[in-house]
């Protein structure tokens, strides 16, 4: 009998590096009683943990805030940032291709074969390890593959503010206030494939996509607080608009790339030919709005009971003006500080305490600008000789009775500082329930149409969140601290648009969490030993080898389908989300070292399996 060594090839090693982060910031900061203003300027760079990505960011801040008089002052806060990050491999297809890159190079390495040399007896990297020609090598990817995504971005807020008390006595206590907020953002994605790389077949292919997004908040606010003996009054009046405008987004694509460093930088009839170019400008304009009222009232007695109660108003764009386009959402709390009571005097290592109990109503309104409308495509047909223009219905029926998604939430919190503040923290217990989703349906195609937008559907949540700090060390140039963060949180799907009905095309199950794994549980592997029941099973159509995954018989039938044994396997969402920072400062120099964790879900890692020709065993 001969021996032969199989290869044990570590493909994402090859892959991967240590990730470094930086971060510099330098500021300045300074003004006189009447004018104070800040600047700074800093640079991160962050090295990822995949050969060939990465992330530099160069951010600039400044603001100023001027007291003009005794009741007027205004301010502003810009801040300006330019990114580039590579994000390595890309998987988009830019003309012919054979194989299928995977959404990253770590996952495209997962996927090789792991008895498959990356390289031949020359040391010249294999192209296709393994002998599959869908499946190629990931060995120097990063040489000839870019995905390069850069975005300039400014974004920043002005305000104005009156103080009416000071111009009258009678006035005191009213104020009132302006906002305003742009946010301008500018993105460029570049895409280069070499014909060498693992996401072409041969040929030099590049992209190039453009586009820019404006957006503004404006905020008219009315302050007016009263205190009269014990009792302390705030009324807060908002007005607010919020406007968000996409341009178009223009897309650039060519084919055979003579020179590897012309990347996506030349990419027009001058250095391409007409039919290896294909140039998408997109000139839909897309266009949300969303106007607010708000009225908030807080009470306070002693300060040590305090009530707060508001009601908003929103308005969205992108549901229809049959009076479902705005909705209320009322909201109430209380809170109850304990240490101040009578009978918490005498116990000093309790700095504070206080028990808060609210709930409340929040809305959702996030479709696609337009998908809601009902709206025409474009459509042209012949007329003699010329084209006449025409429109055609989408596939979308319009829903004229859209309303809101609505989550009233429930919640009980308490927030502590014990041991002369050298621990501080906050729980919350919630619970919310979720109604009249906003979900896409399908409708009888009869109908002309096959997809319409219902509010559908109930979903339910409850969790635990926990936020401890703590002074653990502390002297006149040194101190130790410690951030403490921990939520459980624990959801499912009470009924959608056929009820209590499996939604298996979405992955949605009543009485399942949002996000689960849904397939064929399995158990081991297949063995020589298992020969007779094989046989069994491809009688019936299924033709299992030794060293494939052994699929869960559900019903025991000795046949694997799709309709009697997939099963859900688990949750993708973790149950917990903990993390932990500690920082430690001396003088000026500041060191803090940051520990995250998700537990308690699943990752569908793909099946893999090893396998080779049956043969029955021989002595």
């Amino acid at each position: 009998m001969g021996w032969f060594r199989v290869d044990n090839t570590d493909w994402t090693g090859l892959v991967t590096q240590t990730g470094i982060t930086t971060d510099n910031t330098i500021s300045v900061s300074g003004g006189s009683g009447k004018v104070k203003a800040y600047a700074s300027f800093g640079y991160l760079q962050n090295k990822g943990t995949s050969i060939g990505q990465k992330f530099n960011r160069y951010s600039g801040k400044t603001s100023v805030d001027i007291q003009a008089t005794d009741y007027f002052s205004m301010g502003l806060n810009m801040n300006l940032t330019y990114s580039v990050q590579e994000f390595g491999q890309s998987n988009t297809i830019i003309g012919s291709f054979v194989g299928t890159p995977a959404n990253s190079i770590y996952n495209s390495a997962r996927g090789l074969f792991k008895w498959a040399q990356p390289y031949d007896s020359a040391g010249n990297r294999i192209i296709y390890p393994g002998g599959d020609v869908a499946i190629k090598t990931v060995v120097d990817e990063w040489k000839y593959s870019q995905d390069q995504r850069t975005n300039i971005r400014a974004f920043g807020s002005l305000y104005a503010q009156m103080d009416f008390g000071k111009i009258s006595s009678a006035l005191k206590g009213l104020k009132y206030r302006f906002n305003f907020g742009p946010d301008f953002s500018n993105f460029r994605n570049g895409i280069y494939i070499d014909g060498q790389s693992a996401a072409s077949s041969g040929i030099n292919g590049a992209s190039l996509q453009e586009g820019k997004t404006f957006s503004w908040t404006l905020d008219n606010l009315l302050y007016y607080d009263k205190e009269i003996g014990d009792h302390s009054f705030g009324l807060t009046l908002l007005q607010s608009a919020t406007k968000f405008v996409a341009d178009p987004v223009n897309t650039v694509r060519g084919t055979g790339i003579p020179f590897a460093s012309q990347k996506w930088n030349a990419l027009n009839s001058a250095t391409l030919p007409a039919a290896n170019l294909t140039i998408a400008q997109n000139s839909d304009l897309i266009k949300r709005q969303l106007v607010s009222y708000m009225a908030r009232l807080n009470y306070g007695f002693k300060d040590k009971y305090l009530l707060t109660v508001s009601v908003r108003s929103d308005g969205a764009s992108q549901l229809f003006d049959d009076g479902s386009k705005f909705s209320m959402f009322p909201s109430a709390a209380l809170a109850w500080r304990i240490n101040k009571e009578s009978f918490m005097q005498d116990v000093k290592w309790i700095n504070d305490l206080k028990l808060r109990i609210g709930g409340g109503v929040t809305g959702n309104s996030a479709i696609d600008a337009y998908a809601t409308k009902g709206r025409t495509v474009p459509n042209f047909y012949p007329v003699g000789s010329s084209l006449q223009p025409a429109s055609l219905p989408v596939t979308v029926l319009a829903n004229l009775a859209l309303d809101w998604e609505k989550t009233t939430q429930y919640n009980i919190g308490l927030d502590f500082s014990i041991l002369n503040r050298r621990v501080s923290g906050v729980i919350d217990v919630y619970t919310s329930k979720t109604k009249d989703l906003l979900m896409a349906r399908e409708i009888p195609s009869v109908t002309g149409y096959l997809t319409t937008f219902q509010n559908i559907g109930k979903t339910e949540n409850k969790g635990v969140d926990i936020n401890i700090n703590t002074i653990n060390w502390t002297t006149r140039n040194f101190q130790w601290t410690t951030n403490l963060n921990l939520a459980w949180q624990k959801e499912k799907i009470i009924s959608l648009s056929n009820g209590t009905q499996p939604d298996i095309v979405n992955n949605w199950f009543p009485g399942s969490p949002i996000g689960v794994i849904y397939g064929f549980a399995s158990t081991g592997m297949w063995q020589y030993s298992d020969t007779s029941l094989l046989r069994q099973y491809a009688l019936n159509g299924n033709n299992f080898t030794p060293g494939q995954v052994r699929p869960i018989d559900q019903n025991g039938d000795n046949k694997i389908d799709g309709n009697n044994d997939r099963v859900i396997i688990g949750h993708t969402r973790p149950r917990w989300v903990v993390g932990m920072t500690n920082t430690f400062t001396y003088k000026n120099i500041e060191l803090s070292f940051f520990i995250y964790g998700r537990l308690n879900y699943y990752f569908n890692q793909g099946g893999e399996a090893q396998t080779a020709p049956w043969q029955p065993a021989s002595n």
